[in-house]
């Protein structure tokens, strides 16, 4: 990622690529920050697609009031 003045401010580095109904996808995801050295890593244990969803539930106002899921 690249601010406006083109310099790079961010890197996405993907890993770990499964594939569960028939689409491939990464199960490891980490964000670094070049300037502050640091990072965000997000990691998929399960994934599931074709779930039919309500496609509501991808509206802003739905996105904004949604429930919180604790595991």
């Amino acid at each position: 990622m690249y601010d406006r003045d083109g310099k790079l401010v961010r890197e996405l580095h993907a890993s770990t690529l499964k594939k569960a109904s028939g689409i491939w996808g990464a199960r490891h995801v980490e964000m670094r920050s070049v300037e502050e050295k640091t990072r965000t890593v997000l990691t998929i244990d399960e994934a599931k697609f074709n779930q039919h969803l309500d496609e509501k539930l991808f509206m802003p106002e739905s996105l904004e009031n949604a429930p919180v899921i604790k595991h």
